[in-house]
């Protein structure tokens, strides 16, 4: 099959049960970020959210490319926190994601999902959404989407109906998919004058005064995190990220002088010590939650999700 046809075919899965859904008026924007030299990305994202009905939401945003020298970026090479550089397709990315930001805050959009353009959505998506607003009045940010197998921390479950949400309590990959309000746009806008970090790390890291919490289980995933037998009928372009699998966007990263990566190494080590010792009690006692985030039904599995474990404690 070519490119074309695979992602025409991945519309026809057991995903969409074959239904045409009714096109309907969204209560927020759906922004997507999509590279003008990757038509086919752009192609499966209209397509997706069509099927969903959300077609009257759909707002394509040209995304940074890292390929084009001198992006202007708020990048501050001097201000190091988690990374000592950046590569050029991280800056792009974060520009691509606050230039987003800017624009909820400019329209004063009350809410808006950003979504990359190689994320895969349960057919759930638009219900989880519109039970997420109904239920949940304050929040900076949901992370909508997971991430393979990351050992995150989180806190006890909000349960609305067949989903929950967990507070954040480390941070978390993958920027794909989230729901942003418009008092996190305007904290992301100020916090982002100046940084250091990768677009992901910055949204969801928990810091003061920053409501940031997880669906789950999650309703979008990259197609890069699932397992292959999921992704069979989606083309390469969707399935595949170019950041990992091109090095002249990846490129080498530099990491830093020697003091600079003992001082990680000790704030690593002693993180280790205090959850061994104290953390993990702390967070089961409170009903939280130690692993990865799961996947609705639809989505599949990850990739060797049979090789990890995750914990968690309930009242």
């Amino acid at each position: 099959f070519s490119n074309q046809e695979k992602t025409a075919n991945f519309f026809k899965s057991n995903i969409f049960n074959n239904k045409v859904i009714s096109t309907m008026i969204s209560r927020y924007p759906i922004y997507y970020i999509n590279l003008d030299r990757a038509p086919e990305r752009a192609a499966f994202m209209d397509t997706q959210l069509s099927n969903l009905g959300l077609a009257n939401s759909i707002q394509r945003v040209s995304a940074k490319d890292a390929l084009t020298a001198n992006i202007k970026s708020n990048c501050d090479k001097s201000f190091k926190t988690r990374r000592w550089e950046l590569l050029p397709s991280e800056i792009a990315c974060f520009e691509s994601h606050r230039h987003v930001w800017e624009r909820i805050v400019k329209n004063q959009q009350p809410y808006a999902v950003i979504l990359e353009d190689d994320i895969i959505l349960s057919k759930s998506f638009s219900k989880t959404v519109d039970c997420i607003l109904d239920t949940i009045s304050e929040f900076d940010v949901i992370k909508l989407d997971g991430c393979d197998h990351q050992q995150v921390l989180f806190g006890a479950a909000i349960h609305l109906g067949e989903f929950a949400v967990r507070p954040n309590l480390s941070r978390i990959g993958s920027s794909a998919g989230y729901l942003l309000s418009l008092s996190g746009a305007k904290k992301l806008m100020v916090q982002s004058y100046k940084y250091s970090d990768s677009v992901d790390d910055f949204i969801f890291e928990p810091r003061d005064e920053w409501n940031v919490l997880q669906l789950e289980p999650a309703i979008g995933v990259q197609g890069m995190f699932l397992d292959a037998k999921f992704t069979t009928k989606v083309s390469k372009a969707v399935s595949q990220s170019e950041r990992t699998e091109n090095p002249t966007i990846s490129g080498m990263r530099k990491k830093g002088p020697v003091s600079y990566r003992l001082k990680k190494e000790c704030k690593r080590f002693a993180l280790r010590v205090f959850m061994k010792a104290f953390g993990k009690e702390f967070i089961y006692k409170q009903s939280g939650k130690i692993g990865p985030i799961k996947l609705s039904i639809d989505l599949g599995q990850y990739k060797s999700y049979k090789m990890h474990t995750t914990k968690s404690h309930t009242k």
